[in-house]
């Protein structure tokens, strides 16, 4: 598990880390790594990730 200094100005939230590896290889390149390559099959897992995220915000019931 990485360590990441956005949580200090993310607050109350989450964070997901896309595309830091590729199943078929032992290599893990971290994001702040020069050798650092996005491996781009991962857009669209985030894509929905964000969309039931936002579709679960925008639906939950609050209690006022």
């Amino acid at each position: 598990m990485g360590g990441e200094d956005f949580a200090f100005y993310l607050g109350p939230g989450a964070m997901i880390r896309l595309g830091t590896g590729t199943p078929s290889s032992d290599v893990r390149h971290d994001l702040h790594q020069s050798d650092f390559d996005v491996d781009e099959r991962c857009i669209g897992h985030g894509v929905r990730v964000l969309t039931h995220t936002a579709i679960a915000a925008l639906t939950t019931e609050t209690s006022e």
